[in-house]
């Protein structure tokens, strides 16, 4: 699975804008005040932030075009800020980490430049500093933190260290786990290792079938893919890539859908169809239906609907109208809206839709025609 994913400097100079828009104080303070009703701009309605961001941007001296791609970058920046935060929180429970994020040139978070930065502020305790020295693997402040720490309290039982453990830390690192792990106040931490990166130099290139598991595991609990990880995957090899599909083919797809891997969805979706389940194309077509429903706007997800459906088996069709889902999909106005744009597309382009679609298909928008008046 290669894949270049240099941006252009037009991509380039979109993103250090929007993430310098996204940083803000005021914009971060809004977003903090919209947190409170359980909301952030990535899984919020975009009506209830839109109108403050656009005055914001509306602001810079820009051409009108490129403020608005600045804005459809509002809700992935989001998205990546919050689930650094999910993953982080445990022990970086303040604001202040805030400024010393470090974002890519893709719009990421670059974990491990992000970690550096926080092991060495003096804003922070020396328990929160060391417990991301350990967790990033950053041995020489582990051993600071070996030689300082003060082991009070109750001791617990060797045998209740996390599996994860032994996948996850390197020699030395496990031996100084397992001393870790009898601190009762960094139980609860041990279990939540898989969320961390080993080093970034044994991410290039995955070694065995039990990093590949871990690399897994630590997708699942991150909720998305950080860069790191990013290249780790298009970086493996036919078994692998192969071992991975047969394994996960639903939790890959979902990674795609996240900015930036897009452009890459069509191409691994269709060498997936044998280990996709039915389900999972419910599922993945109801992921995609909420990102236009709720604004998503960093990517062309009408565009990327209409291409996964027409490219899908036909029986993984039939299913999908044949499913509970279904009137739900028939029923919303964005289902609607993609009838009309498909009719676009074919009308454009002089295709008769009868034989350009499978048959069901064709079924499925004549009947959507009667219902809704066309």
């Amino acid at each position: 699975m290669s894949v270049n994913f240099v941006p252009s400097l037009q991509q380039f100079a979109v993103v250090k804008v929007a993430v310098a828009v996204y940083t803000n104080h005021e914009v971060m303070e809004f977003e903090k005040k919209l947190r409170l009703t359980k909301r952030a701009f990535f899984n919020a309605d975009f009506k209830t932030w839109e109108p403050f961001m656009r005055q914001k941007v509306s602001s810079l001296p820009l051409p009108t075009a490129f403020r608005e791609r600045v804005l459809t970058l509002m809700m992935p920046l989001s998205f990546e800020y919050w689930m650094w935060r999910y993953n982080h929180d445990e022990f970086c429970n303040n604001d202040l980490y805030s400024n010393h994020i470090v974002w890519n040139s893709f719009g990421m978070i670059d974990r491990f430049k992000t970690a550096e930065r926080l092991i060495r502020c003096q804003d922070f305790t020396t328990h929160q500093r060391d417990t991301l020295a350990y967790c990033y693997g950053r041995r020489d402040n582990v051993l600071e933190w070996k030689e300082d720490i003060s082991f009070g309290g109750k001791f617990v039982s060797h045998s209740s260290i996390d599996s994860c453990y032994a996948e996850l830390c390197p020699e030395p690192l496990y031996s100084l786990s397992v001393e870790m792990n009898r601190h009762k106040n960094m139980r609860r931490l041990s279990k939540g290792l898989a969320c961390f990166l080993k080093s970034d130099d044994l991410l290039q290139k995955l070694t065995s079938l039990e990093d590949l598991k871990l690399l897994i595991r630590r997708i699942k609990r991150n909720r998305r893919i950080c860069n790191n990880e990013r290249i780790c995957l298009f970086n493996l090899d036919i078994i692998q890539q192969e071992e991975f599909f047969m394994r996960e083919p639903l939790l890959i797809l979902k990674v795609l859908l996240q900015w930036p891997l897009q452009t890459q969805f069509l191409e691994v979706a269709d060498r997936l169809w044998a280990h996709l389940k039915e389900d999972d194309f419910v599922e993945i077509l109801n992921t995609i239906l909420c990102k236009i429903k709720r604004g998503w706007r960093d990517f062309d997800y009408m565009d990327l609907l209409v291409n996964f459906w027409l490219q899908s088996p036909s029986h993984f069709q039939k299913y999908a109208i044949n499913s509970p889902y279904f009137p739900y999909f028939r029923k919303d106005v964005f289902k609607i809206r993609l009838k009309i744009y498909l009719r676009k597309i074919f009308i454009k382009e002089k295709i008769n839709c009868t034989f350009s679609y499978p048959k069901c298909f064709s079924c499925c928008v004549e009947e959507q025609d009667r219902k809704a008046g066309f």
